[in-house]
């Protein structure tokens, strides 16, 4: 018999269309990736879409509702604008003082079910959070996390290349395979993958289409060779 806690998050993740967003603490930075695929309401949908921003030196992904995250980054915009951040607790309220005014203030349902990655760098170190529209409290991201309905497919490849000691760069190639994977195995997701990222410096980057493109055809190619050699040795592992 599933838990109660399990039958809520599959009915979110069953009836919201998510899409993919995966965040990566690394040594020197943190990474986001996402696929471009849009949520508009509960049933329709358009390809294409960046769902990464910087707001000066902060940088805010979503998976979800695109008018929800719409009026988070609005107000979320003017606060950081205005306010002078001298640390991560001060733009942590700011991020939780908005959802919890949008839950009170704006019917929250499975269908509009949204989550938003958010970060910057204060003093040399980067610090990456995670808030959804529901529990309205946002979590510290201390390795990587990945949201959407894809999040299952994505966390399944990710953990299998993840390491502690990832550089941004590296994390950037990863999650460029990772993320194009999943858009084939996910139907909310869909190609072209963005990348992302901030380093300790708060300098933010984001990828080119070139070289995401490229990373993720030399990937690709070389997963069909490990993919041919570990099935020759699964039928003949005496070889």
């Amino acid at each position: 018999m599933y838990s109660k806690s399990v039958k809520l998050r599959k009915k979110k993740y069953r009836e919201a269309l998510m899409t993919t967003v995966i965040g990566v603490k690394c040594i020197d930075g943190f990474v986001i990736g996402s696929d471009s695929q849009l949520s508009i309401g509960t049933r329709n949908k358009e390809i294409g879409y960046d769902k990464i921003y910087h707001v000066g030196d902060k940088l805010i992904a979503f998976s979800g509702d695109k008018d929800y995250f719409e009026r988070v980054l609005d107000d979320v915009v003017d606060k950081i604008l205005n306010t002078k951040i001298d640390n991560f607790g001060e733009l942590v309220k700011i991020f939780e003082d908005c959802t919890i005014y949008l839950h009170k203030k704006f019917p929250i349902t499975d269908e509009n079910y949204t989550e938003i990655i958010f970060g910057t760098a204060i003093n040399d170190e980067v610090d990456f959070y995670r808030i959804n529209s529901h529990d309205c409290f946002a979590i510290k991201i201390n390795n990587f996390h990945a949201t959407g309905t894809g999040s299952i497919f994505a966390k399944y490849i990710f953990k299998r290349l993840w390491d502690a000691k990832l550089k941004c760069l590296d994390a950037e190639c990863i999650l460029a395979y990772v993320i194009n994977e999943t858009t084939t195995i996910d139907q909310d997701s869909s190609p072209p993958v963005n990348l992302a990222h901030i380093s300790n410096d708060a300098k933010i980057y984001f990828s080119g289409r070139d070289f995401i493109d490229k990373v993720i055809e030399n990937i690709s190619k070389a997963d069909k060779i490990f993919n041919r050699d570990l099935l020759r040795y699964i039928t003949n592992p005496q070889s």
